[in-house]
């Protein structure tokens, strides 16, 4: 019995499949928590982890936290990358 494809009809294994990655990554952005989704709003806008931490009260190792869960639902590695993700500010779902 074959086991069933992957969401999208992205094939399992094939990594150089752009449209099943985008796949991918557009479920991925619908996974983040409210407080990832307002920690990315903030970096977007340009501040820095410190900077973050001050305006939501937290440490910012909790900062750093949360970013590198965000990195990793979103498969990107650079925070430059966040403005690209496709985010609606606010929600962190893909628009």
């Amino acid at each position: 019995m074959r086991s069933p494809a992957a969401p999208g009809g992205a094939h399992r294994g094939n990594r150089g499949d752009e449209p099943g990655r985008y796949v991918l990554r557009a479920l991925a952005l619908t996974e983040l928590t409210a407080r990832e989704a307002e920690i990315v709003d903030l970096a977007r806008a340009g501040k820095n982890n410190a900077e973050i931490a001050r305006a939501l009260t937290v440490s910012q190792r909790t900062v750093e936290g949360h970013l590198y869960r965000v990195f990793a639902k979103l498969g990107i590695s650079e925070r430059a990358e966040l403005k690209d993700a496709g985010l609606q500010p606010g929600n962190g779902v893909a628009r």
